[in-house]
C-alpha cells in the first residue's frame, strides 16, 4: 500500500495519461467532490483492467471497478471528496480526466 510518504513526485493534474505497464499513476489533484472519468486507451493484452482509486495520504480504497476493455464509455470512479488520489497499478494505459 502507498501512502503519500512513498511518492516522491510532483502531483499531476488532469487530464493525465498512463501507458500500459507503468505501474500507479503519479499522485493526482482532483476536485475532490467531482468524479473522476478513466478511460481505457490501451488494454496491454490483458482481459480486463482493474481500476482502484486510492487516497494518496492514507492508502485508502476510495472506488474500484473492473473493466473490460471495449470502446464503450469511460469509467466513473467517485474520490468521495478526497485528494490527492492515484489510480493503482493500472496495468492498461489510460486516460484520467474530471468534469
Amino acid at each position: 500500500m502507498a501512502t503519500s510518504g512513498d511518492f516522491n513526485l510532483a502531483i499531476d493534474t488532469l487530464p493525465y495519461v498512463r501507458p500500459p505497464g507503468a505501474g500507479d499513476t503519479d499522485p493526482l489533484d482532483v476536485d475532490g467532490s467531482t468524479p473522476v472519468s478513466v478511460e481505457i486507451i490501451d488494454a496491454g493484452g490483458q482481459p480486463h483492467c482493474d481500476l482502484t482509486l486510492v487516497s494518496v495520504a492514507d492508502g485508502r480504497t476510495l472506488a474500484f471497478e473492473r473493466q473490460v476493455p471495449t470502446n464503450g464509455p469511460p469509467v466513473t470512479l467517485d474520490p468521495g471528496g478526497v485528494s490527492p488520489v492515484y489510480v493503482r497499478e493500472p496495468y492498461c494505459g489510460l486516460r484520467v480526466t474530471q468534469g
